[in-house]
């Protein structure tokens, strides 16, 4: 989906106000991705949130699932 900002914080900031709380299930209270969570801008995983985000890439998502 189309999201908007400068960096990754940018973008998911724009995403949590259109989905109130999404920030909150990938951003720790201290700011840190959480552990299950990965981010990718375009193939380059991302390791900080203020990692910059250009017109035209594209920001994975990804959730860790596991189970029995």
């Amino acid at each position: 989906m189309p999201a908007t900002g400068d960096s990754v914080t940018e973008v998911l900031a724009d995403l949590e106000q259109r989905f109130p709380g999404m920030r909150f299930r990938m951003i720790d209270e201290q700011h840190r991705i959480r552990r299950h969570i990965r981010l990718f801008v375009n193939t380059t995983e991302v390791t900080a949130l203020s990692q910059p985000v250009g017109n035209g890439d594209t920001v994975h998502l990804i959730c860790a699932l596991s189970g029995g």
